[in-house]
């Protein structure tokens, strides 16, 4: 993706998630375009993480989320705030982003 991150037309809706397969689909796929993004992207590979690792959490984290499946036990706010701030989202960039859930 290049340009920004603003979210792209609307396509059909999608099913709704059922299940971890559901989940795990989305997260990859949110991911894939966050760092393929030219203004998150270079967010993202600052934060230099085990990113397989950290999908299993993500998914963890929704699953639990929706599905109430008790399987992330942690404090999602905790971890990002120990994030150094040059990891953070620079102005306003979070708020174009969350457009791109329902269309991912």
């Amino acid at each position: 993706m290049t340009g920004s991150a603003s979210a792209p037309s609307h396509p059909a809706p999608s099913p709704d998630l059922a299940d971890r397969g559901d989940v795990e689909a989305l997260v990859r796929a949110f991911y894939h375009r966050a760092f393929a993004d030219d203004l998150l992207g270079p967010v993202f590979r600052a934060a230099r993480m085990d990113l397989e690792a950290h999908l299993l959490v993500m998914c963890d984290f929704w699953q639990t989320v929706l599905f109430r499946a008790g399987l992330y036990r942690c404090n999602a706010l905790q971890v990002h705030a120990c994030r150094p701030s040059s990891n953070s989202l620079p102005g306003g960039l979070f708020r174009q982003v969350i457009p791109w859930w329902p269309v991912t």
